[in-house]
């Protein structure tokens, strides 16, 4: 986190890779087999102009794609593999007054699937 008197910006980035669906003793002839890893970051900045009035803006931004294994690979994920990414956008004002906190927002999000291979 960087603080700079009224304006603060943090961040963080996180990877995780795992193999959720593990199956080779399965009843069937088939054994399923995933890999699925995810690579997610954000960043937030927040700005005080008074005590009573401040902005805070982000972004967030994964990628995640998950790898079929084995004979079921085919059968089970469409060729094996598959991969998105996902953007959200948002940014809010927050004034405090006697009466009430009014806090008007916007937030934007997009998807994108990557064809399967």
């Amino acid at each position: 986190m960087l603080t700079t008197g009224s304006f603060k910006l943090m961040s963080r980035v996180n990877y995780r890779r795992d193999r959720p669906w593990r199956d080779e003793k399965t009843l069937s002839d088939v054994p399923y087999d995933v890999t699925a890893q995810r690579v997610t970051g954000s960043a937030v900045a927040s700005y005080a102009f008074t005590s009573d009035i401040s902005a805070n803006a982000g972004a967030e931004y994964y990628y995640e794609d998950a790898k079929a294994h084995g004979a079921g690979a085919t059968v089970a994920a469409r060729n094996g593999y598959l991969s998105r990414s996902n953007v959200a956008l948002f940014a809010e004002a927050t004034a405090q007054t006697a009466i009430a906190t009014s806090m008007p927002a916007f937030v934007s999000t997009t998807t994108r699937n990557f064809p399967v291979l």
